[in-house]
């Protein structure tokens, strides 16, 4: 069972939240930013974007080569708790429907496999609600 809180590493930071699926644009930040600082992601990996699989597995990794800290976000809750909400029917395998600009347009996110879902629940047992440092 993982700790309510866990500790921030020292040295510099950079501060990522609610990426919310966008593997792509996760990808040309973590570019920009480079390897100078370690990246703590504030919660909201998943739903609404393309490929939360995706972003759970790129954090994944970075977790595990120590380059990076995550924190749940309400996205990641609503997950642990079965809580089906919009956005997030990619993880249960159903597509969804949401509105914009008044018209009701298809979310183009990939489903995902029952391996898909053991992957992402691993990944968001194990993340703390707090991340902390006394500075």
């Amino acid at each position: 069972m993982p700790k309510l809180s866990q500790p921030l590493p020292e040295g510099p930071l950079a501060i990522v939240g609610d990426v919310h699926g966008e593997l792509e644009a996760l990808d040309r930040l973590l570019a920009r930013i480079g390897d100078e600082r370690t990246l703590v992601f504030v919660g909201d990996l998943i739903d609404r974007g393309p490929d939360s699989v995706g972003v759970v597995r790129r954090v994944g990794e970075l977790i595990a080569r120590g380059r990076a800290v995550a924190a749940l976000g309400n996205h990641e809750l609503n997950i642990l708790l079965g809580e089906h909400k919009e956005g997030n029917g990619w993880f249960y395998g159903e597509r969804e429907n949401a509105q914009l600009h008044g018209e009701e347009v298809e979310f183009t996110s990939r489903l995902a496999t029952e391996r898909d879902r053991g992957e992402v629940l691993e990944l968001i047992r194990a993340m703390p609600l707090v991340l902390e440092r006394n500075d």
